[in-house]
């Protein structure tokens, strides 16, 4: 019954209370019932062998003298007497009517022969003293049911009494007994639904009370607390209930505390390390710059001055080793430019981030000898100066990871804007690995360095990977920093 298993716990308990009541009253009414109308038929069958009893002391010498009509006077007085009585009959042993009190003729249904197995009289059985034994009959004729008590006159060797009594009267006792007793079954069913309520009530409403305080504990609030209204089952529940949420109140004090110290911790972190990329790329750029105007320049005036002496006189020897010292001198001039390039490249800040990116990709490709393939959706995104950087040095830094481990033939770097946020994906077709089991040793460094990155810009970072499906890096960073 699925209505019953939704149905709430004080509608349970008010209908099992009323509906326990109100099977108790009709069981109790259809005993009390049955006791009744036993008890009447008794009394009314005893009625009916009294009246027999009396008739046949009086009208036994009358049988025997065959005087009808005063039988007949008997007869009459005794059914005049009595409003529950409906006929009399006297009958001699034969079973002959002597006399009856019907005016209309008999009814039908009614037999007029004597019942077989008629009792004795107490004398003929041997049973001491008292009243003369009697049967009873029901019959139902045209005028209804009736009950007739057939009395022996001396012991049935001169006749019998037949008394027919009808049942109208015990019937209308039983009715109104019925209604009686039905409506003190609605009274008791009223008395008990108000007392099932009130116990419903008394039982529920702490446990709603827990309820309402559980939905408060599961919302945070800590400081909720149930007033125990007594020292029963319920009253310890409430009382355990506020010994668990005091504790759980000392519990968020403490956990507050130690998260605000590691928010204070975290902002540290966060402010320290933003202090070091800062000057980490402050270093870079230094470097990059003292590489290309000192040493950049002290390597040009190098070759300037190794070409005046290839000019001059000078042995085939010599021209030898002064064109080997220059082809030296601007290899290392080459990879100076190279690497102040890659500390602080000049086309981020001169031409903006895609030209940067671009530029940095076609060299990879070359260098690499792969296929590198660079689709920014805008080619002048406004962004951030710190964001700009962030997401060239995340390409630097997603390329240098495809150099060492993918051993990938393709590369796709996309550049697009979502909303406010621009996200950078970079792609291969590489080897691939399992992403779950990144390792947190040195070779993860980089990752975790592009991770920081972006969480410091409040940014997402996300890569997936597969053996043998290659590896995608997927970096989201707000256009502007707040």
């Amino acid at each position: 019954m699925k209505w019953w298993r939704t149905a709430s716990f004080y509608f349970r308990i008010n209908v099992v209370i009323v509906s326990s009541v109100l099977l108790l009253s009709v069981a109790l009414s259809g005993v009390v019932f049955v006791h009744n109308r036993t008890l009447l038929e008794k009394e009314l069958d005893k009625r009916g062998a009294e009246i027999g009893n009396s008739i046949a002391a009086m009208g036994s010498e009358s049988i025997i003298l065959d005087e009808r009509f005063v039988l007949h006077e008997i007869a009459a007085k005794a059914r005049r007497g009595s409003d529950d009585i409906r006929y009399i009959m006297i009958v001699d042993y034969a079973g002959e009517i002597l006399a009856h009190t019907f005016g209309d003729g008999f009814p039908a249904g009614l037999p007029l022969e004597l019942p077989p197995g008629l009792p004795r009289s107490n004398a003929a059985t041997g049973e001491p003293g008292g009243e003369a034994a009697y049967a009873v009959t029901r019959y139902r004729s045209n005028e209804g049911p009736f009950r007739e008590v057939v009395v022996p006159v001396e012991r049935g060797a001169v006749g019998y009494v037949r008394v027919g009594l009808t049942e109208q009267d015990m019937r209308h006792i039983l009715e109104q007994n019925i209604k009686n007793f039905s409506l003190i079954t609605l009274v008791v069913c009223l008395l008990a639904a108000v007392v099932a309520t009130r116990l419903a009530y008394r039982i529920v409403h702490p446990i709603d009370q827990l309820a309402q305080a559980a939905g408060q504990i599961r919302q945070g609030n800590y400081g909720v607390r149930i007033p125990p209204d007594d020292q029963a089952e319920v009253g310890r529940l409430a009382s355990a209930f506020n010994d668990m949420a005091a504790t759980l109140t000392r519990k968020d004090d403490e956990n507050e505390h130690l998260l605000t110290a590691l928010r204070d911790k975290d902002a540290r972190h966060v402010r320290l390390l933003q202090k070091v990329l800062s000057v980490q790329e402050d270093e870079r750029k230094r470097i990059s710059r003292e590489l290309h105007d000192e040493a950049g320049q002290s390597l040009a005036s190098l070759l300037a001055y190794l070409q005046l002496l290839m000019a001059g006189e000078v042995t085939s020897s010599q021209r030898e080793a002064i064109g080997q010292l220059k082809s030296l001198v601007v290899e290392i001039l080459g990879g100076l430019r190279k690497m102040a390039v890659e500390l602080r490249p000049p086309a981020l800040d001169d031409l903006g981030l895609v030209p940067a990116m671009a530029k940095y990709v076609d060299g990879f490709a070359l260098q690499r000898d792969l296929t590198a393939i660079f689709a920014p959706e805008d080619d002048n995104p406004e962004l951030d100066p710190a964001v700009a950087l962030a997401l060239y040095r995340i390409l630097q830094e997603s390329l240098t990871n495809v150099a060492r481990h993918a051993e990938a033939k393709a590369v796709r770097v996309e550049l697009a804007a979502e909303g406010g946020d621009i996200a950078l994906t970079v792609s291969d077709d590489g080897r691939g690995f399992d992403a779950a089991a990144l390792p947190a040793g040195e070779e993860s460094l980089g990752i975790y360095g592009m991770m920081e990155r972006a969480e410091l810009l409040g940014g997402t970072f996300q890569m997936t990977s597969r053996p043998g499906q290659g590896t995608t890096v997927r970096v989201a960073l707000p256009r502007r920093l707040g």
